[in-house]
This record gives structure tokens, sequence and C-alpha cells, in this order.
């Protein structure tokens, strides 16, 4: 099944940030992927997987060397939360964002799905 992304919703307070994702249709299985450029250089410096397995999802943070789109190490990962059968949330730490700022541009696609109703990426500009 095809999920399609309806919107994404994003929050950073001092500790945390904050992001979820809510599709059009229920999902039990899904693969996201949310690409950050925490630093404001226009190069992608963290991409977060979201990601169904062993029966539940997870929220897998690595690095993006040289601020391409390829993951490069973990930094960390986190349970994700399930708000409702259409929705996955990620509370992650500050800490792990380099220089972050108020000032976060990312985007975010479905992983596998070819037609997606959301606005392509630079939608999400800022947390």
């Amino acid at each position: 099944m095809k999920t399609d992304i309806r919107r994404v919703v994003s929050d950073l307070s001092t500790s945390t940030v904050y992001l979820r994702i809510d599709t059009w249709q229920r999902f039990h299985n899904g693969y996201f992927i949310v690409r950050f450029d925490s630093s404001g250089d226009s190069g992608y410096d963290r991409v977060l997987e979201i990601y169904h397995g062993r029966g539940r999802f997870t929220c897998l943070l690595e690095t993006a060397p040289h601020g391409g789109t390829d993951p490069g190490e973990v930094v960390g990962d986190r349970r994700a939360r399930r708000p409702n059968e259409r929705g996955v949330t990620c509370r992650l730490p500050r800490t792990w964002f380099p220089r972050i700022h108020r000032m976060v541009r990312f985007y975010a696609i479905s992983a596998g799905t070819r037609v997606d109703r959301a606005p392509d990426r630079w939608l999400y500009h800022w947390l």
C-alpha cells in the first residue's frame, strides 16, 4: 500500500526536536525519510528514517556526509509513537543536531511511493 503524506507538524523546544507525519489513509507499515539542514548552510546534515520493524516504528537519525542525501553514521534512535492509525511522531534530543537554530530547513518524503499528494520538498521549510 502506498503511504501518502497529508501534513508534517514540527516544533523545536530547548531540549527536543518534535516531528509528526500524518497520512491520508491508515497504515501499519511505512517508511518515511526526513532530511534536515540544521546548520543553515544549504546542505543537509541529518537524515531521519522512520520505519516499521519488530512490531513497532523507530526513529533513526543519521549524519548526511558532505551535505548529501545519503545516510552516514548513526547519531541515535528512539521509539516512534502512534497518535492514531494515520500518524507517527518522533521526539529527538536537540543535542543530536549540530548548531541547531530556529530556522531549520527540512523536507519529508514517503519512501517507495511514486505518487504522493503532499507538495514536493521545500514545502516544510522551518521547524
